[in-house]
């Protein structure tokens, strides 16, 4: 969508203020991050130097104290043959110190000394207790037990205890007391509204606050009720650092140290719109001075920006009108400057147009009457110079167009009649040639009736050949059929021949038995005469079976003769019979190759009639396109009679 100039210097004025406005806040506003966060991190730094210093000044002192009394201890032989003096001795130096609240010490076979002469109990063991085996274990160094509360006094209590050593071994442990009340006070003369110090001990518990309620306390039974870091808000990477930390928390910023011999933790607390409070203001006082600049600039962009664009807006009416093709315009700025000029300029151009466009005009309509010999004489400046070649260009163009056009007409009219003629002739030959055209289709349709009657002929054939073929494949099955008996038959008979072999053997067999038996009935005598006669019977009967073996097997010899002759019948006939079906097969494909010849021939007589029905078509439609061509010869010449009385009323150049 296009908008004004206005719009369009208002919109880049409005960047650039904005770019430049925002640039400089952004420079201006890191710089004072960068001094505020610095001098607030130096603030920072100092405060939380301040407290670990006052902490390790503190415990400083203590072990010195706590060094000192364990080595006089050892020294004076408080722990061995004046053991019984060691009370009064601790009694006596406890005053000195105003923040120690007990000295005691405990052996290896857990005997106790206290400095207000408590009364140990017998099942107190003080190697047992918190102050002990670390300390033991540790004799080079100084160890703080984690702090509880006082039940009498309800004070905060911290115990630092030393190995007592004694010809070069620990023999026991010296512990001390103190109230960490010089803590508190030394942490609390450095709070501020905004910021205050936190003290934590080895266990992440709150010793000092701003907050009393932080504090711990006892409760009714005296055990020690203590807040944590965590309940602060404190993240644990603050507690016990490698080294100092500054990191953010919920509403504060916090700078974390570690006071490694104490196992204490010291962290300083500024509240966020307090560590941050006057870059914010210096950035909101950017960003108003900001709009005040950029509305006050915007005014008197305004103010320039309406005077500069009064003449352009005439110019714009100006480019509207011209739009629409209207070109009375007339400048009314009077000023030398460019608009000046540009107005002028406008006014003058549209002048000469219009001038333009009066004379071709003119000579248009001069054109229109049929008058050809019009010509622009004018003298045309710029682009227009070309404008006028062109339309004395057409205008002679057009001469020698309409003059060709006169020259021709008379032999378009004469070519136009001679085409009527030859159309008419044209007509007549087609007509004559539609008639052969139909003959030769009627005998095409004669030829393919005969084709048509020698394919059904074939067909029938064809199924005769088939039918007969298969009566011929059956029997010469059943021929082999029968071979396969007769051969059955042949193999039979051999075996039955064996048969009788064996009989004849059995009967010869027999007949020497009997033989035998009536040998051996003579020499028995009368007792073997009944013996004798049925030896002589079975030799009768062996006989007997001999005689009807021997014509039983030149009866089987003689069958078996006459199957082999019949057998070489059948094989004789079913070969000649395989031969006729070969035959049979060959006829078949022969009828089936005649068959396909009346086919192809047939397939040619149809496409012969279909070229010739394409020939009556073609000879119709050339009978239908020369009566079309008389009718367009006749227009024509009708035409060319038009068109000559109208290029007549043209006047050409001479």
């Amino acid at each position: 969508m296009k908008s004004s100039i206005k719009a369009q210097v208002q919109r880049v004025f409005s960047r650039t203020v904005i770019f430049i406005s925002l640039a400089f806040t952004i420079i201006i506003g890191v710089i004072a991050l960068v001094a505020i966060s610095n001098k607030a991190s130096n603030m920072m730094n100092a405060q939380t130097e301040a407290v670990v210093k006052g902490v390790e000044d503190w415990f400083d002192s203590q072990f010195s104290r706590v060094n000192v009394i364990a080595n006089t201890l050892a020294h004076e032989d408080y722990v061995g043959s004046r053991f019984d003096e060691a009370e009064a001795y601790l009694a006596d130096i406890i005053s000195e110190n105003p923040s120690a609240y007990a000295y005691y010490f405990g052996l290896q076979d857990d005997r106790c000394v206290f400095s207000d002469g408590w009364e140990v109990p017998a099942d107190y063991k003080a190697t047992e207790r918190d102050w002990y085996p670390d300390a033991y274990a540790n004799p080079s160094a100084d160890f703080v037990a984690p702090v509880y509360v006082d039940a009498d006094t309800g004070k905060v209590v911290v115990t630092i205890s030393k190995a007592i050593i004694q010809n070069g071994k620990p023999v026991g442990v010296f512990a001390a007391d103190f109230f960490i009340d010089d803590l508190t006070n030394m942490t609390a003369a450095l709070d501020t509204k905004d910021s205050f110090a936190i003290i934590l001990d080895g266990d992440g518990v709150v010793l000092t606050h701003q907050d009393k309620n932080m504090l711990p306390v006892a409760d009714a039974n005296g055990d020690m009720v203590a807040k944590k870091y965590s309940d602060l808000g404190i993240a644990q990477s603050l507690v016990a650092p490698a080294k100092r930390t500054v990191k953010l928390g919920l509403g504060y910023k916090y700078c974390s140290d570690y006071v490694k011999d104490a196992g204490i933790t010291v962290v300083y607390a500024t509240k966020f719109l307090a560590y941050y409070g006057v870059y914010i203001i210096f950035v909101a006082a950017c960003a108003i001075l900001w709009v005040v600049i950029y509305l006050l600039c915007r005014q008197s962009v305004n103010k320039v920006i309406a005077s500069l664009l009064e003449p352009l807006n005439e110019l714009s009416e100006v480019s509207d009108n011209m739009k629409k093709c209207e070109l009375g315009y007339t400048s009314n700025n009077e000023n030398d400057d460019e608009i000046g000029s540009l107005c002028k300029a406008i006014e003058q151009s549209n002048a000469v147009i219009k001038g333009y466009i009066s004379d071709i005009d003119h000579k248009l309509e001069i054109l229109s009457e049929g008058d050809l010999s019009v010509e622009i004489k004018d003298e045309y400046i710029g682009d227009f110079k070309t404008l006028k070649t062109s339309i004395n260009k057409i205008v002679d163009s057009l001469n020698e167009t309409i003059g060709l056009i006169l020259e021709i007409s008379g032999s378009v009219y004469q070519s136009a009649q001679d085409v009527s003629n030859g159309a008419e002739s044209l007509t007549s030959d087609v007509q004559n040639v539609i008639g052969v055209v139909d003959k030769v289709g009627h005998s095409i349709d004669e030829i393919q009736k005969e084709f048509d009657n020698g394919i059904e002929l074939t067909k029938s054939s064809d199924i005769l050949s088939a039918d007969a073929n298969k009566a011929l494949n059956e029997s010469y099955e059943k021929m082999t059929e029968l071979i396969d008996a007769m051969n059955e038959i042949s193999e039979k008979s051999g075996h039955i021949v064996e048969i009788i072999e064996t009989i004849q053997q059995i009967s010869s067999q027999t007949n020497l038995l009997s033989l035998n038996a009536s040998i051996e009935a003579a020499r028995a005598g009368e007792a073997g005469r009944g013996f004798a006669v049925v030896a002589g019977e079975v030799g009768k009967l062996a006989e007997e079976t001999s005689v009807a073996v021997e014509n039983t097997a030149k009866l089987i010899q003689e069958t078996s003769d006459a199957v082999a002759k019949g057998n070489e019948l059948v094989e004789e006939t079913a070969r000649q019979m395989k031969e006729v079906v070969e035959i049979n097969n060959k006829v078949t494909s022969h009828i089936a190759s005649i068959s396909d010849c009346i086919k192809n021939g047939s397939q040619l007589i149809d496409s012969v009639a279909a070229e010739v029905s394409d020939m009556e078509s073609f000879t119709i439609n050339t009978q239908a396109t020369s009566e079309e061509c008389v009718a367009l010869a006749n227009e024509l010449f009708n035409q060319s009679e038009q068109m000559k009385a109208s290029v007549d009323r043209f006047t050409l150049k001479n």
